[in-house]
């Protein structure tokens, strides 16, 4: 007997090893199994034990596969996309990933690479609903009705509880404006899949269109019922309700899902709503109730910083970070808060003050992102960029995604001499946002900078192609291809915009400026009109109209044109100053004078009124009133960019350079990037000052426009490193310059000037004979001692 139970006790000790043993893949398949056993009831445990199964099992497509099926329900396409891509990589014939993939193209307009997944499919099993259906969609998209048509019968005859071939008969139909049918197709699908929310908004948008409110609110009530978490659903009823002016109701469905989410973009749409409502300070008393209610969430009251920001109430505002310092102390959110304040501090001008708190930060954490980035940003302005790199280096490398930060690197080493590392930084901040407009636009900056506008305009055709709505690079792209003659290219981008919106003005404005182009003044004047009376108030059309006026000479018609436009609104502040701008430009100063004017008393925060009437008063050489003017605009609009520009031009017309050099320098304080300060005060301190101080200043101001593409910018650089004895980079320099302007006298007057200080005595007397002989027909200062130095040799 005891032999017997110590071989039962062996037999069942080794079942219980051999069951404590089973393999990686017996395991992989339990893990499976269980997650199939959850993925309609609890999907977020699902893809735990989908998740456990890969760790079992590495190649295990099917789990992969159902991965991706929660990725598809949960809304989330691009990780659909990837994991059925994988799946395809094991399964080149899994009809179900073709047809998934094939689905997600086709939303994302990708029709060509749709229809090649589709016809993969079909050569598996041209009789499989999944691949039929996708078919069907495809035609709708190609325009043939017909074809989605049996495509999705077909699919019905092989499958009569598809409800995806009953939503394509019914998308079919609602194309066709037939929406009874469709509400019939849509009904049938419901008894297919009565869950499906597609098919309930589908359904609502439907009854909607046929002006059948209370079956739409009764489908809304029914749907809030049955999912009473589903923000979608509740959003999508407050839009309907606020349609049919009952706000009331709509801010109840609202407020229910800032209740039921705790996330808080609900509560900041509870906000918003409240705002556009009833105004903005009882919103802003909406979310610091949120504040109140939750002291410790730092993600609300950074909420409530940004509204004061957006409000205007910088003592809230400094109050409240000041209260996030206090209570979050030495964290992230603390750090952050400081941060905060040090950016305050240097929009003030209290750079020391932020310095100094940066480095604060910094001594205890220290790669703070915020933190280094703002300090860069000071190290770039002072022009330390050596520092700037290494902390932007620090922040770009703790965080790839950090894209302003490798867009601030690249100006950096751009600055710093080295275009080649700066273009690997435009790169990454460029293809890693996925070819966004934000980091797109200063890449094709530099790279027109670089001389290579092919390149320029392949960055703005890969920003269009991710961005195809953007009219600002569409604009841009459009002028790229008619300054090089490529008119087909440009009329392409117009058919976009207008198949994009038929309404569009920019289509209209592309053609025009193709026939412009073409020398086809009346053909351009056409399609501006037009573009201008489908955006009346766009300022763009009207600017494009009148210049082709003019350049046609054509001043009479500008000035009707722009009256009618006047007629149509008298309010239109840029059209008035457009017309004054043609006075100005006809010489006609005195009706410039009085129109301004009268812009100034309607607007008298309007900087370009100031501005223009100076600049008239100047011609009419009513000094005084044009500084009277300009003073009059920096009281109502202090320290404008624009205003002081003028002034300081104003002040070197009438030879008052120290004025001039004065404004400059304060310019600078607020400004100390902008290139046009930089150039103008070098220029002034070249020409004006003798002392050695001033000519080493001139020098490193001018330094920061040695790269630019602005040709009185590269002369200001060569002449400043004539005069610190730089002789090769002066000649460079100066080089570049003529090459864009060859027909300026002072250029080859200091192009010579740098010859003559290198011995080269015959290139000195052919750019001499240069600037003497323009100077025929423009003003030339040196031109006494350009005659001079050409007898001398």
């Amino acid at each position: 007997m005891k032999n017997l139970l110590a071989q039962l006790f062996i037999i069942l000790s080794l079942a219980s090893l051999i069951s404590a043993c089973s393999s990686p893949e017996e395991k992989a398949e339990k893990f499976y199994e269980k997650g199939m056993a959850l993925i309609e009831s609890d999907p977020d445990k699902a893809r735990l034990e989908f998740q456990n199964a890969l760790q079992m099992k590495k190649v295990m497509p099917k789990a992969v596969y159902a991965l991706a099926l929660i990725a598809e329900r949960k809304g989330d396409f691009k990780s659909t996309y990837g994991l059925m891509n994988e799946v395809l990589e094991r399964e080149p014939n899994n009809i179900n990933a073709l047809v998934k993939t094939g689905q997600i193209l086709l939303a994302a307009g990708k029709v060509d690479v749709a229809l090649e997944r589709s016809n993969k499919a079909f050569a598996i099993d041209k009789n499989n609903v999944g691949a039929l259906n996708l078919r069907a969609a495809i035609q709708l998209k190609l325009n043939d009705p017909q074809g989605a048509i049996e495509y999705a019968k077909s699919a019905l005859s092989k499958d009569a509880n598809s409800s995806d071939a009953y939503i394509l008969l019914a998308t079919e139909r609602l194309s066709a404006k037939d929406n009874t049918k469709a509400l019939e197709f849509l009904d049938k699908a419901l008894t297919i899949d009565e869950k499906n929310l597609a098919i309930h908004m589908i359904r609502i948008k439907v009854l909607d269109d046929m002006n059948k409110p209370q079956e739409v609110e009764q489908a809304y009530q029914k749907l809030t019922k049955a999912y009473p978490d589903k923000a979608i659903i509740r959003k999508s009823y407050a839009q309907f309700l606020i349609k049919n002016n009952r706000q009331a109701d709509a801010e109840k469905q609202i407020r229910a899902i800032a209740d039921a989410v705790p996330d808080l973009s609900a509560k900041i749409d509870v906000v918003r709503f409240v705002i556009a409502t009833k105004g903005p300070e009882v919103g802003r008393a909406e979310l610091e109730k949120y504040a109140k209610k939750e002291p410790n969430n730092y993600e609300i009251a950074f909420a409530l910083v940004n509204l004061y920001q957006l409000q205007n109430q910088p003592q809230l505002e400094e109050k409240l970070l000041n209260d996030i310092v206090k209570t979050a102390g030495n964290s992230a959110d603390g750090y952050k808060a400081q941060g905060m304040i040090a950016y305050k501090l240097i929009q003030a001008g209290k750079k020391e003050e932020a310095s100094k708190m940066l480095n604060a930060i910094l001594d205890l954490d220290k790669s703070n992102g915020q933190a280094l980035t703002l300090r860069a940003g000071l190290a770039l302005e002072a022009k330390n960029f050596d520092a700037a790199i290494i902390d932007l280096r620090t922040v770009t490398r703790d965080s790839p995604t950090a894209f302003n930060a490798l867009v601030m690197l690249a100006s950096a080493h751009e600055s710093s001499g080295s275009p080649e590392l700066a273009e690997e930084q435009y790169i990454k901040a460029f293809e890693n946002s996925k070819f966004s407009t934000n980091y797109g636009i200063p890449y094709a900056q530099f790279l027109m900078r670089r001389k290579q506008p092919e390149r320029a305009e392949k960055v703005f055709e890969e920003m269009l192609e991710a961005n195809p709505d953007n009219a600002s690079v569409m604009r841009s792209l459009a002028q790229a291809r008619i300054a090089r003659g490529d008119y087909a290219g440009a009329q392409a981008l117009a058919d976009q915009a207008k198949k994009i919106n038929e309404k569009n003005p920019l289509a209209d404005q592309i053609l025009g400026a193709i026939s412009a182009g073409k020398n086809d003044t009346e053909g351009a004047i056409t399609a501006f009109k037009r573009a201008h009376n489908a955006a009346p108030n766009d300022s763009q059309p009207i600017v494009a109209v009148v210049r082709t006026y003019l350049r046609a000479g054509k001043n009479n018609e500008a000035i009707a044109f722009i009256d009618s436009v006047l007629k149509d609104n008298p309010n239109n502040v840029d059209a008035a100053l457009i017309k004054g701008q043609i006075y100005l430009s006809s010489g006609n100063m005195q009706e410039a004078q009085k129109l301004f004017s009268r812009v100034i008393q309607t607007n008298p925060k309007n900087a370009s009124a100031y501005q223009q009437l100076a600049i008239a008063q100047q011609r009419l050489n009513q000094k005084e009133a044009a500084d009277n003017t300009i003073q009059a605009g920096l009281i109502a609009i202090p320290n404008d960019f624009s205003l002081m520009l003028t002034q300081a031009g104003l002040y070197e017309e009438s030879n008052r350079i120290d004025d001039a050099i004065k404004v400059y320098e304060d310019m600078l304080k607020e400004r100390p990037d902008a290139e046009i300060v930089n150039n103008n005060l070098a220029s002034l301190l070249l020409d004006f000052r003798k002392d050695q101080a001033s000519i080493e200043r001139a020098y490193a101001l001018a330094k920061t426009v040695k790269n630019s593409q602005t040709p009185q910018f590269l002369d200001t650089f060569g002449w400043a490193s004539f005069k610190v004895g730089k002789f090769d980079d002066a000649e460079k320099a100066l080089k570049q310059a003529i090459e864009k302007m060859p027909d300026t006298a002072v250029f080859h007057y200091h192009l010579a000037k740098i010859y003559i200080a290198k011995s080269e005595q015959d290139l000195a007397k052919q750019s001499l004979q240069k600037a003497v002989k323009l100077a025929e027909d423009q003003q030339f200062l040196q031109k006494d001692d350009a005659v001079s130095l050409l007898k001398s040799l």
